[in-house]
């Protein structure tokens, strides 16, 4: 986005190339003051005091914190301690926990003469996938904005209502439910946002207004308590916010006061819908009620902060000095309450991995109790969090669908493999084809160990569903994270389902790479030493691994 016309992420290197520079986001909308990050210190400051805020910027900010600790220190001890100190600045936003993991993963296999630069590297990746995800969750939410504009006369502005920042300030650009609103302004599409103030802090009226006047986006701030108002009067075509924090059943973590926001749309039959980064997503919860609720400093309820007349910029107190304060975070919306979850998880389809309601995929229940499968025949962008279906070991189904018509093999995959968190199953093209011509894919190229071996099985072929085909499955997958399944596609299974759509990204691109190879002749196959090595040495880097 721009700031006065300059190009400005809320987070990025410096010039010199020593630090990083943040908007201190405690001084807007009153001042737009850039600091500048140069110690592990600085860094941990900034996500506890709030100068950056919005769970997907928290975790580009730990993540640039590591680099800066590397900078410093690049030994084990400082590696850990790092993670400690910047882990421990902010409880909620469950993107913290996964940036400081996936830097972890990254680093610890490394030398420490390598870790400064490598962290470096891998923080700016996390920023940039973070500007994907969200721009890709723009387009998802640009086409619901669509159909409602389509039903209103022409000139009409499709209402918004939102919660808190999940703006591009809350993210490292685009941001989440903003994303939506920016593209369709951009897109000619009218739009009137009704800017929630969000006590305490004021988000909304600091932050997100002013984002919204920056773009030229039509708004009007609101106080907390109008919404239910406006919704009974026709005024709000439909609700999007952001989240701090989904579990895998999909109840949404998120500012203080979106649970309020959500009855009152249910109550009315407005839309309410969530723009959900998939590291949002915290795959080892299934009840928002484990989630922890950040409890904050008494002052943000106790004092407000202002600019009076002549300019000054102070903090004025509300409630009387006898007075005795709670002040929570957050609070929890049940998945029941969610239109919908408007999510680059969708990206199966998106990236050409998948068509229709074809593939399914499932997650292992956290508590051990058994597994959470999607539904059978309902295609993703249709699918909402009640339609996912739990099993039992035994099979037995929870919830008003039937679950995906392959959900033996997913329930036999993840009881055979402890290790794995998420299974994934495509239809994907060219895996698929060669599972047409029951070929297994070879040790043609090097990263054919990414699946765990010397080559990607191809099972035999048996009726989709049937135990039969989960027996095949099951002894495909030996040893392996991917196989293909006879004239049928391709399973990948992982610790998240993340990581599982990424080797299935893997799997696919070999697949495409070896067929190709073979329209001009065989390819050569390197010889079994060289695939050892080539599986020790991912082993010792922990390639395509997640960290422990």
């Amino acid at each position: 986005m721009k700031v006065k016309g300059t190009p400005m992420r809320p987070i990025q290197p410096s010039a010199d190339g020593q630090a990083v520079s943040i908007i201190d986001q405690t001084r807007l909308p009153h001042a737009f003051v850039l600091a500048r990050l140069e110690t592990l210190a600085d860094a941990a400051e900034a996500i506890r005091a709030m100068l950056v805020r919005g769970a997907p910027l928290i975790g580009a900010t730990a993540a640039y914190g590591v680099w800066l600790a590397m900078r410093a220190d690049a030994s084990d001890a400082a590696l850990e301690g790092a993670i400690d100190t910047l882990a421990a600045t902010r409880p909620t936003a469950i993107n913290l926990r996964w940036a400081l993991e996936d830097m972890r993963g990254t680093l610890a296999p490394l030398p420490s003469a390598g870790r400064a630069a490598a962290a470096f590297a891998r923080a700016g990746a996390i920023a940039d996938e973070d500007v994907a995800i969200n721009h890709a969750i723009g387009r998802h939410g640009l086409a619901i904005i669509r159909d409602i504009a389509a039903g209103k006369n022409p000139g009409e502005p499709v209402n918004i209502l939102t919660h808190c920042n999940a703006g591009w300030l809350a993210t490292v650009d685009w941001g989440t439910a903003t994303s939506p609103i920016y593209q369709a302004h951009d897109g000619g599409i009218p739009v009137q946002v009704w800017v929630d103030e969000t006590r305490p802090r004021n988000q909304g009226a600091g932050l997100t207004a002013w984002e919204l006047a920056n773009h030229g986006v039509p708004h009007k701030v609101i106080v907390d308590n109008a919404g239910g108002h406006l919704m009974q009067n026709g005024m709000v075509d439909m609700v999007i916010v952001g989240t701090d924090r989904t579990t895998a059943t999909g109840d949404v973590c998120n500012k203080i006061g979106t649970y309020l926001k959500a009855l009152a749309a249910r109550d009315n039959g407005v839309p309410f819908y969530v723009a959900l980064p998939s590291p949002t997503i915290d795959w080892s919860l299934s009840d928002g009620r484990a989630i922890p609720i950040e409890e904050r400093d008494a002052a943000e309820v106790t004092h407000v902060w202002g600019r009076t007349a002549d300019g000054e910029v102070l903090p004025v107190r509300v409630t009387p000095e006898e007075s005795s304060v709670a002040n929570y975070g957050f609070d929890v919306t049940p998945a029941r309450l969610v239109t919908g979850l408007i999510t680059a998880c969708r990206r199966m389809n998106d990236l050409g991995i998948n068509q229709g309601s074809s593939g399914n995929a499932s997650i292992r229940l956290p508590d051990g109790s058994g597994l959470l499968v999607t539904p059978s025949s309902l295609p993703y962008e249709a699918m909402q969090p009640a339609d996912i279906v739990a099993l039992d070991w035994d099979g037995m189904p929870t919830g008003p669908r039937r679950p995906s018509s392959e959900w033996r093999f997913h329930l036999d995959i993840l009881k055979a493999r402890p290790d794995a968190g998420a299974v994934l199953h495509t239809h994907s093209m060219f895996a698929t084809t060669l599972a047409c011509l029951g070929k297994s894919i070879p040790a043609f190229h090097y990263m054919v160990a990414v699946a765990g071996g010397a080559d990607i099985r191809c099972s035999p072929y048996a009726t989709f569903g049937t135990q039969e085909l989960s027996a095949h499955a099951v002894a495909a997958l030996e040893d392996r994270k991917a196989c293909l399944l006879g004239n049928h596609g391709m399973i990948c299974l992982e610790v998240t389902i993340e990581k599982a759509l990424a080797l299935a990204v893997e799997v696919e691109t070999l697949a495409a790479q070896y067929w190709r190879a073979l329209q001009i002749g065989e390819p050569l196959l390197l010889p079994e030493e060289e695939m050892a090595r080539v599986l020790e040495r991912f082993s010792r880097m922990r390639y395509g691994q997640s960290p422990d």
